[in-house]
């Protein structure tokens, strides 16, 4: 795959269209807050219905959202009914919060370090639900 921003861009939007279809949920993890913030206009123009955590935000504030999200289901058409943005460095709480949604079939690591790509995909059953079907990388 290459690296050019538009083709990350188009290979992200090519998993969501796969996860909609099959009525999953996916979660996008962002190294940095301007990623986070570029995908969300992206996705909203998109009308992609996603669920924006603000690393910003106090961390009740944030587990509240991802329970939400975990809550939401898949499909419904509401925020969270298809995807979730957040930072990468979502506490283990958070974790345990995204891994609780049902729904859940798809992690993306969008602009994280590869490393990290690769510590999900190695351990991806114990990060996340069993339920999940897929840990990709978009680097």
């Amino acid at each position: 795959m290459t690296s050019s921003p538009s083709a990350k861009l188009e290979e992200l939007l090519r998993i969501l269209r796969d996860v909609r279809l099959r009525r999953g949920k996916a979660a996008i993890l962002c190294e940095t807050d301007g990623a986070l913030q570029h995908l969300r206009r992206h996705l909203l123009r998109m009308r992609v219905p996603c669920l924006y955590v603000s690393g910003d935000a106090p961390k009740s504030v944030r587990l509240r959202q991802l329970a939400r999200f975990a809550r939401s289901p898949a499909g419904s058409g509401g925020p969270g009914s298809c995807c979730l943005l957040a930072g990468s460095s979502v506490s283990p709480d958070g974790i345990t919060a995204i891994g609780a949604a049902e729904d859940l079939t798809t992690v993306v690591f969008y602009d994280c370090p590869s490393e990290l790509s690769q510590v999900g995909s190695d351990n991806s059953h114990s990060l996340f639900s069993k339920r999940m079907t897929s840990m990709i990388g978009v680097d």
